[in-house]
């Protein structure tokens, strides 16, 4: 599917009809694909927002993925808060200190060892010590660097996500499309408790699905346009998605398939969001 020949603005707009997502139970879902035949394919990327280009603000999204062999991948992707004056510099810390860490976890088969939620868990642990580490060697106040995380780590038929903060991961199977770990706001939606806070702990999320065939992991720049809250729960819009995930699975061509996701992001989504904006896309192939 060719993003240029959707109406995007009705996919992905808010006021589009959305349809509330399936609850993710995992005895009714067989599995289908030997993890010895998977192949992944994860692109996307973070821009910077019109209101943030107007205000000559950097980009406080960032976003890191790898594919660490055919059947295992790793995605992070962080958002800074625009009240921490070097929340940018905090965002981009996150994902590449997360990444690094599952990857040698990784080289070191430690992976195999241990349940991917007590992976992700562990990293987003560990990622926070060393922002900690990091803001007194470079004479950083801890709170300026604050951001959210989100990890996803991909295992064969498993997917397990740690999260502090908004955004979201969105996982279709089959025709179904599930809402794997949704926005961590607190009373107000522009508020939430980033890694840096004392009180993190209390505010992680981890959740683990399997039989699994896309995944989106995305900041609430992007939110707004694919999700939205209706009496307390979070819905998202299922068709949007499942545009989506249909163009992801035709893409070739990283290179290419990341100059049109930006363009989409860059127009149609701003029409919804002035924020800076991040969208990973995973293919399971």
């Amino acid at each position: 599917m060719d993003f240029k020949k959707v109406s995007f603005f009705k996919v992905f707009a808010p006021n589009c009809p959305t349809i509330e997502t399936s609850d993710l139970n995992q005895n009714n879902l067989q599995t289908s694909d030997l993890e010895e035949n998977i192949n992944l394919k994860i692109f996307g990327l973070s821009i910077r927002g019109p209101s943030h280009i107007t205000s000559d603000i950097p980009c406080q999204d960032a976003c890191n993925y790898k594919i660490l062999d055919k059947n295992k991948g790793i995605i992070a992707i962080a958002d800074g808060l625009g009240s921490a004056p070097f929340s940018d510099i905090g965002a981009k810390f996150c994902v590449k200190s997360a990444i690094d860490l599952i990857q040698k976890m990784y080289v070191e088969s430690y992976l195999d060892d241990i349940n991917i939620e007590e992976i992700v868990f562990q990293v987003i642990e560990e990622t926070r010590t060393n922002l900690v580490d990091y803001s007194l060697i470079n004479k950083y106040n801890l709170q300026d660097l604050a951001c959210t995380l989100i990890i996803v780590l991909i295992d064969g038929n498993n997917c397990a996500v740690s999260q502090i903060g908004d955004g979201a991961v969105v996982s279709s199977y089959g025709d179904d499309i599930f809402l794997i770990s949704e926005p961590n706001n607190l009373e107000y939606r522009n508020e939430v408790i980033p890694i840096t806070s004392d009180q993190w702990k209390e505010f992680v999320i981890v959740r683990k699905t399997s039989n699994f065939n896309n995944i989106a992991v995305f900041t609430d720049g992007v939110q707004d346009a694919l999700m939205q809250k209706i009496d307390g729960k979070w819905v998202v819009n299922s068709n949007g998605f499942k545009y989506l995930f249909s163009w992801a699975k035709s893409q070739t061509n990283e290179e290419e398939s990341i100059a049109e996701m930006e363009r989409v992001l860059n127009n149609k989504f701003a029409l919804v969001s002035s924020d800076d904006k991040t969208l990973v896309i995973l293919v399971k192939e």
